[in-house]
C-alpha cells in the first residue's frame, strides 16, 4: 500500500480511468474505498484522509463518480453507494474549510441513507459540521437521531461517537448537565 500522497497518484489515475471506462462501481469498491482509504473500519481507515490530509486528491476523484457533482451521479453507481459517496464528499470538503457545501452534501447523502447502518454515522457527521456553522439546535436533532440509528443497527462504536457529538451540541449550548448526562453515556 503507498504511505504518501505521491504514492496514491496511481491509484487516483486508475479510479478516473476506471470511471471513464464505465467501471466506476468498481472503481469505488476496489480503488477508492480498499485501497485509497484502505477500508472503512478499524484503526488505519481512511487513510488518505485522515493520516495523509489528501482532501483535494480524493475529492478530485470523487466528482468521476458523478455527471454533474455532488448532484447527479453516473449511472454505473448503484443507489445503495450513493449517500456513502456524498458522506466522503462532505468529508473531503469539510477538511478543505468547504463547510456550507459539506452541509448540503452531508443532508443529501443522509436522504439516500436512512434504512442503512450508515445512519448513525451520517448523523453524527451532520452534526459535527452544523455545530462547525453554528446551528446547535439542528446538530443536536441529528446527534441524537444517530444514538437512535446505533442502537436500532447495535453499532455499538457508533453508540460511543454520537452520544459523545450530542453531548458537544449541550455544552456549546451551555446546558451542562445534558452535557454531562451524554459524555458519561459515551464513556460507559
Amino acid at each position: 500500500q503507498p504511505d504518501t500522497i505521491e504514492g496514491l497518484k496511481p491509484l487516483y489515475a486508475a479510479i478516473i480511468h476506471g470511471c471513464m471506462a464505465g467501471l466506476a462501481k468498481e472503481a469505488r469498491s476496489k480503488i477508492y474505498r480498499d485501497r485509497i482509504l484502505r477500508g472503512t473500519d478499524g484503526f488505519g481507515a481512511f487513510y488518505s484522509w485522515k493520516r495523509l490530509g489528501a482532501y483535494s486528491s480524493n475529492l478530485q476523484v470523487l466528482s468521476c463518480f458523478f455527471h454533474q457533482p455532488w448532484i447527479e451521479f453516473s449511472s454505473s453507481i448503484p443507489r445503495f453507494a450513493r449517500g456513502w459517496i456524498l458522506n466522503e464528499v462532505a468529508m473531503q470538503l469539510s477538511g478543505l474549510g468547504r463547510i456550507s457545501e459539506a452541509l448540503q452534501a452531508m443532508r443529501l447523502a443522509l436522504s439516500f441513507t436512512r434504512q442503512s447502518k450508515n445512519v448513525a454515522v451520517f448523523n453524527a457527521n451532520l452534526a459535527e459540521i452544523e455545530i462547525l456553522l453554528g446551528d446547535l439546535a439542528a446538530a443536536s436533532k441529528h446527534g441524537k437521531s444517530g444514538i437512535v440509528a446505533a442502537i436500532r443497527f447495535k453499532e455499538w462504536t457508533r453508540i460511543c461517537n454520537t452520544l459523545a457529538i450530542t453531548a458537544m451540541t449541550y455544552l456549546e449550548r451551555g446546558l451542562w448537565s445534558e452535557a454531562q448526562r451524554h459524555f458519561i453515556g459515551a464513556k460507559k
